[in-house]
């Protein structure tokens, strides 16, 4: 029937890895002022470990979203941010499947209240959405997505970041495909910018 998550974990580690690769660079591209408070002209590398739970409004059982986990990272300078982010949705399964997705993509946003230690964020997230379905086959279908988002965090603590993030991942139909995928989301997030 459904398979299990360590039979996913490879691309799960692969964005993972792929994550990491991506703030190692930020980090090594970034002038040595970037530990510096953010502010004009000075560039803040942020990374983020996400946690929360995705809401499929049209009632889909099983849901295909549910409990998630994910990583960003980026780096803002003169209040626009650039980043990357991977959200991988655990799903449910009933009787007859299983189905969970995971969105790997970009971010562009913008920091409107840049002030110490609070962050608004409005973004907007695109790329790839793939969803799996375990029946007696494995079938995986991927298609573009774009998500309009809001994230809000606070800097309490030297580097550390934790923040709420919410947003609407708006995937692009594929062929004859009729289930429209689209979910709310509701994020918790913990992390470092500097």
């Amino acid at each position: 029937m459904g398979a299990s998550f360590s039979s996913r974990l490879p691309a799960v580690t692969l964005a993972a890895g792929a994550l990491a690769a991506g703030a190692l660079a930020a980090t090594a591209l970034a002038p040595s002022t970037a530990h510096a408070l953010p502010g004009p002209g000075r560039p803040t590398v942020s990374l983020g470990f996400i946690g929360g739970y995705g809401f499929e409004p049209s009632g889909v059982q099983p849901n295909p979203y549910g409990a998630a986990m994910g990583a960003r990272v980026g780096i803002s300078l003169y209040d626009v941010y650039l980043g990357t982010s991977f959200f991988y949705h655990f799903g449910s399964s009933n009787s007859v499947l299983s189905t969970n997705v995971y969105t790997a993509g970009g971010e562009l946003g913008y920091d409107v209240i840049p002030v110490k230690p609070l962050v608004i964020r409005p973004y907007v997230s695109f790329g790839a959405l793939t969803q799996r379905i375990d029946t007696l086959v494995t079938l995986e279908t991927s298609r573009f997505y774009g998500a309009p988002g809001l994230l809000v965090l606070a800097k309490p603590y030297g580097a550390l970041t934790v923040g709420v993030d919410a947003r609407f991942v708006m995937p692009v139909r594929v062929g004859l495909d009729r289930q429209d995928l689209f979910s709310f989301g509701l994020f918790g997030t913990a992390g470092a910018a500097f």
